[in-house]
Parts: C-alpha cells; sequence; structure tokens
C-alpha cells in the first residue's frame, strides 16, 4: 500500500486558494473606500479619529496571515491564533457604529443619521474578520462554518427588527394613510431584499448565497455612485425603515465567506448559476412592485405629475417583462433563458429612464430606480451569460422555435403529396381532380397580360408504388387500354390477364394513352390528363407510376371502366 505523501509545499503560500487573495483585495478596497463616504450628517468617515483607527486596525490584520507564514510572528504562533486576531481586530470598528446608530437613536428630532460609510466598513470588516478557505480545518471539527452562517442569519434578524420599528416610528409620527403605507412598501422591499437571500443562505441554497453576494455588490455600487447625493444610498435614519440597505453589504460579505460557502449543499454550477438567476428575476419583481406602488400612491394622495404618471407606466412594463422572465426561466431553463434575459434588458432600458426622468428621488426611490436599471438586471444577465458552465449548456441545448412568427403560412395548406387538406377536399365537386393548387404565371410587359392566368401545376415529389420501383418496369409496361368507345378489352389467349389494343386514337385534348399509361410521365402531367382527358382515366388507373392520392380520387368517381382498371391492378399487385 503506497504511504501518503508527506511533501511540505515548495513555498509558504503555495496552498493559498485565488479565492481567498480575493477576499483580502475586495475586504482592503472596501475598508479604504468608505473613509471618504459620509459617515453621519456632515461628516466623513475620514473626519473621525476613531473610525481612522478602526479602519487602519482592520487593513493591518489582513498582513498577519502573510506574516505568519513567513515566520515573523512569536513562536508558537497557530493558524487559531490568526483567527482570533481577525476577530478581535473587528472589534473597534464594529464600537463605532454602535455609538453612531445610538447617537441617532436618542438625538431629539431627526438624528445625525447613519452614511454609506458604514456600510462599506462593516462589509469590509466582515470580509477581514472571516476565517479564510486554507485556515479551515476539518467540517467536522472546526465550528467556523455553523458560527458564520448563524452571524448572517443574525444580520438578516438585526434588518426585520430595524425596519418594523421604523414603521413604528413613522405611524407613532402621524403622516397621512398614503404615507404609512409607503413606509410599509418601503420596509417590505428592504426586507425582501436582504432577508429573502439571506433566509436561503442559513438554509443551505447555493442560489440565495450567490444571490446575497450579488445584491451586496449592487448595494456598494450604488453607494459609491451616490457618494455626495442624496439619491442613491448616501444618509439614513433610523426614524424610518431605510437603515436596512446599509446592512445588506454586510450580508453579502458573510455569505462570500469560505466557512458559509462549506455550509451551503454542493450543487452543479448550472443549477447554481440558473438559480441565482430566478432569485434575481424575483428580486426584480418586487422592486419593480415597489415602484408601482409608490407612483400608485402618489396619484392617490393627488400628486399627478408627469414624473408620477411616468413612473407607474415604466413601473408596470418592467413588473410584466420580469414576472413571464421569472415564470418561463422557473419553468424550463432552456426555453425560458431568452425571456429571461429580454426581461432584464426591458429593466435595464426602463430604469435608466427613470433615473433621468426622476429629477428629485429620495434614497430609497433612487435606490429601487438603481437596482431597478443596473444592480439586479447585472446580476440576471452574468448568471446567464457569463460562467462557461452556462455557455456551455445551452449551446448544446438551444429552445425551439415556431416559425409561424416569421413565416408565411397558407390558410390552405397542402399535404406531402401535393394536394388540398381534407376540409378543402370536401367541398370540392366530384368532378373536379385533386391536383395542385393553380397559381397565375407572371410575366413581366403589357404584352404578356394575356398569359397571366394560366394555370400552372406545382411540381410535386413523386409518391410511387411499389411496382414504379421495380427495374425494367417500363419494359414491362408496354400495354395501354384501349380509348375506343364502347369497345370491350379482349382475354389474352392462355393469360390470366386483359390483353390490351396498342391502337390509340387521340384524343382532343392533345394527351395520348401511351402518355397517360408511360410510368415515366410526370405526376403533375398524369393529373392534367385525368382532369381533362375523361376517356383515359382507366390508362391512369393502371399506370405503376400514379400516386395514391390520384388513385383515391379516381375511386371516389364511381366510373365503371376506371374501377375494373383499378381492379386489374389490385390483382396485379
Amino acid at each position: 500500500m503506497t504511504e501518503p505523501s508527506t511533501t511540505r509545499p515548495t513555498t509558504p503560500f503555495s496552498d493559498i486558494p485565488v479565492a481567498d487573495y480575493v477576499r483580502d483585495a475586495v475586504g482592503a478596497l472596501l475598508l479604504l473606500m468608505s473613509l471618504s463616504l459620509p459617515w453621519d450628517e456632515g461628516h466623513r468617515a475620514a473626519d473621525h479619529v476613531g473610525v481612522v483607527l478602526s479602519t487602519l486596525l482592520a487593513l493591518v490584520v489582513l498582513a498577519v496571515p502573510y506574516a505568519a507564514r513567513l515566520g515573523i510572528m512569536p513562536a508558537g504562533w497557530t493558524v487559531r491564533s490568526t483567527r482570533t486576531t481577525r476577530l478581535v481586530a473587528a472589534v473597534p470598528y464594529a464600537v463605532m457604529v454602535v455609538l453612531a446608530v445610538v447617537a441617532d437613536l436618542t438625538t431629539a428630532g431627526p438624528g445625525p443619521g447613519l452614511g454609506t460609510a458604514a456600510a462599506l466598513g462593516m462589509a469590509g470588516v466582515a470580509l477581514t474578520a472571516q476565517p479564510r478557505a486554507c485556515e479551515l480545518g476539518p467540517e467536522g471539527e472546526d465550528p467556523a462554518g455553523p458560527r458564520w452562517t448563524r452571524a448572517l442569519g443574525i444580520v438578516g434578524i438585526v434588518g426585520l427588527a430595524i425596519a418594523v420599528v421604523g414603521v413604528v416610528v413613522v405611524a407613532v409620527d402621524g403622516p397621512g394613510v398614503w404615507v404609512l403605507l409607503a413606509a410599509v412598501v418601503v420596509a417590505a422591499w428592504l426586507v425582501l431584499l436582504l432577508g429573502w437571500p439571506v433566509l436561503g443562505s442559513v438554509r443551505g441554497q447555493e442560489s440565495a448565497r450567490v444571490t446575497t453576494v450579488g445584491v451586496g455588490v449592487a448595494v456598494v455600487a450604488a453607494a459609491v455612485l451616490g457618494s455626495g447625493s442624496n439619491t442613491l444610498p448616501h444618509l439614513t435614519t433610523f426614524s424610518a425603515p431605510t437603515p436596512v440597505i446599509l446592512l445588506v453589504p454586510v450580508a453579502g460579505a458573510i455569505a462570500a465567506s469560505a466557512a458559509v460557502m462549506r455550509r451551503t449543499v454542493e450543487v452543479s454550477a448550472l443549477d447554481r448559476w440558473v438559480g441565482t438567476a430566478v432569485r434575481g428575476l424575483a428580486l426584480l419583481v418586487a422592486t419593480a412592485g415597489a415602484v408601482v406602488l409608490w407612483a400608485a400612491f402618489g396619484l392617490a394622495s393627488g400628486v399627478t405629475t408627469v414624473v408620477t404618471v411616468v413612473t407607474l407606466v415604466l413601473g408596470l412594463l418592467v413588473l410584466a417583462g420580469a414576472l413571464l422572465g421569472w415564470r418561463s426561466l422557473s419553468a424550463d431553463a432552456v426555453q425560458g433563458r431568452r425571456s429571461a434575459l429580454a426581461g432584464a434588458g426591458l429593466a435595464v432600458l426602463a430604469g435608466t429612464v427613470l433615473m433621468i426622468v426622476d429629477v428629485s428621488p429620495t434614497t430609497t426611490t433612487g435606490t429601487a430606480e438603481f437596482m431597478l436599471a443596473l444592480g439586479l438586471p447585472a446580476l440576471v444577465i452574468v448568471a446567464l451569460t457569463v460562467p462557461r458552465e452556462v455557455r456551455d449548456h445551452f449551446r448544446d441545448n438551444r429552445p425551439s422555435s415556431s416559425t409561424d412568427a416569421y413565416e408565411w403560412k397558407s390558410t390552405r395548406a397542402a399535404s406531402e403529396d401535393g394536394f388540398p387538406d381534407a376540409e378543402s377536399a370536401s367541398t370540392r365537386p366530384a368532378d373536379e381532380p385533386v391536383v395542385s393548387s393553380p397559381e397565375p404565371v407572371r410575366r413581366a410587359g403589357n404584352r404578356d397580360r394575356a398569359v397571366q392566368d394560366e394555370p400552372r401545376i406545382t411540381p410535386v415529389e413523386p409518391v410511387r408504388s411499389g411496382y414504379a420501383a421495380r427495374p425494367g418496369l417500363a419494359e414491362q409496361h408496354t400495354e395501354v387500354l384501349s380509348v375506343t368507345s364502347g369497345r370491350e378489352p379482349e382475354k389474352a389467349a392462355g393469360g390470366g390477364r386483359e390483353a390490351h389494343e396498342t391502337q390509340v386514337m387521340a384524343p382532343a385534348t392533345g394527351f395520348s394513352a401511351a402518355e397517360a399509361g408511360d410510368p415515366s410521365t410526370p405526376l403533375e402531367t398524369l393529373a392534367r390528363i385525368a382532369a381533362e382527358s375523361p376517356d383515359l382515366r382507366p390508362v391512369i388507373a393502371e399506370n405503376p407510376s400514379t400516386y395514391p392520392a390520384l388513385l383515391d380520387w379516381l375511386d371516389r368517381l364511381g366510373d365503371p371502366a376506371v374501377d375494373a382498371a383499378l381492379a386489374r391492378r389490385a390483382g396485379r399487385s
């Protein structure tokens, strides 16, 4: 039995996965960006000494695991020491956030609030405090997975509590009914935006975890783009449900941890990303619904501006598109992918228009419009187009599509043998043969106008019997039926079948019995002979090349001569 390899890594950093480097880089970036964002009313994070020092401490702790691998840390330093240091370094920043919340709640009237610097800072601290994948022990021995999953659940519960308290505070202030209803819609939307993905992540659903990360990234982008503006996440107060938005980046950072990731049920890449797109479309439906309700409340309260009407119309449009895409993708990923991408694209267009025409949005409505135009559609589009596994699957499994939407279909559809369908055939007179529908011959110039109404027989793919497929059939079938009026066929001496005269009278139509009985005569010519030369129909009935549809028509005529020819044909077969 081969002994397990005990070869040590060639370098101290060779066992660190790329994802750990990404977590370090994103955590440092969030902490640095937070310093330039508003911390409270009138102050940036960089204006508070305590915030700056706690941010620097969180940045320094990022270097601890690398220093330990290089042997710089004291003797006896272990992986557990690194993980404990990470957690301890996060405490000062958390204390600064709690103090800011208390200051807002205890200030008479509108408090100083809490800005997006705290949101990005807390997300950065969450990334620096969590253990890296290379620091995790065996799942049965290491409690990091359950602990960080519980931490994610606590963030969701805190968000729910903030939303409920915010609605209660609004109700106590005694606003109008429409303002209170709008506050309820805000709370419900924010709780759904944060709580639904978090709940799925806690339950071990991988697509919910990815959705939590994606929504957190979208809110971070909105905060950075809206710095110094009141139209996107900027400054919130705990006298309303809006502070819930500050917890979304924190939840995304925790959901991105390796500890939470190992607690989710492992699924295929296709299921992960399609499930993420489904959840993104569901949140898009919720966001569009909230925008529609806010516009409807505005109209009900007497605010009949152009912006309100446009918001209502565009919100309904996005709601319909997102709902269709969500239902289609949930039912069938292959067939519903196009509808999902179309719904996301429609949201980008309509949301962008809303952000342009809405000149005075609040923080909540501005954030909803951003999520409608960029955040959630980007999550859906990326999930359905970027991952290699998804692209390979949809390349190999293309949706079926009906050509009715772009190809002309005749109302008198022809069957495969060139004859009209049963409904049109049932209304045809009994003495009219079954032939292809005539089409006028089109020619240029007035001098050819006289021939425009000439019928043209459409060539038909031959449907031949077994006789037509025999070699040398043309040589064997040299007998033709006499078309002389009133003459009975003579019996061949010693033969079991009827002998036919070879002397033929040319009919007035120009067709001959030899042509009607020749197996090489084109099928469209046989149809014309049957239509225009009733006396040659028995010959056509015995022609081995006569196709079944024409034989059926001849059988329905009730002509004794034709019936006898058909009987002879059947006897030979």
